[in-house]
């Protein structure tokens, strides 16, 4: 149906027990019947982020690439306003996660650097990449494996902390890493 007002709920009140529905705790009412398919992706979408408004959503996935969704200017052709193909490289996306205040994100892939995006999708920096022929990875400044996850601190709203397969997580200031520009 159209109108949201007809949305089939899980565990709606036709209930064969006869009790009613004061008596019993209340039950979680999750829609069954409504849902978008919003196609962008030909290989798995791996990982998504939605800003702390939920106007944007960004998906990433196996296939290298980034799609950026606005609900309030989306048509009915529900189309991504832009698509990034392989932003990191030829690498697989693994996390990406909005700022607290939804103005930057940060991208991780398969690959060392991750990447500071604005909320359009242009890159602002990458994070420095480790040298890999040090062994002691407290002597190098960024990671030398693929990265994990990145997310950003919901507190300090201006650090981000990474994880990559090197088996650091490292903590940085965006502000520094912005500022730096490479």
């Amino acid at each position: 149906p159209s109108d949201l007002s007809q949305q089939v709920f899980e565990g709606d009140a036709d209930s064969d027990n006869g009790a009613s529905a004061s008596e019993e705790a209340p039950e979680r009412r999750l829609p069954v019947t409504h849902q978008v398919e919003m196609r962008a992706h030909h290989k798995t979408v791996t990982c998504l982020a939605l800003d702390a408004k939920g106007c944007r959503l960004v998906t990433g996935g196996s296939d290298h690439k980034l799609c950026f969704w606005d609900f309030a200017g989306m048509t009915r052709e529900l189309r991504p306003f832009r698509e990034l193909e392989q932003p990191l490289g030829a690498v697989q996306i693994r996390s990406i996660d909005f700022s607290p205040r939804a103005a930057k994100l940060i991208v991780a892939g398969a690959n060392p650097q991750p990447m500071i995006l604005d909320r359009d999708g242009r890159k602002l920096t990458s994070l420095m990449r480790g040298d890999m022929y040090i062994h002691d990875m407290r002597h190098t400044k960024g990671h030398v494996g693929a990265a994990t996850c990145a997310k950003w601190n919901p507190v300090d709203l201006q650090s981000v902390c990474t994880a990559a397969a090197d088996g650091t997580v490292r903590l940085w200031d965006g502000e520094v890493a912005v500022g730096r520009g490479d």
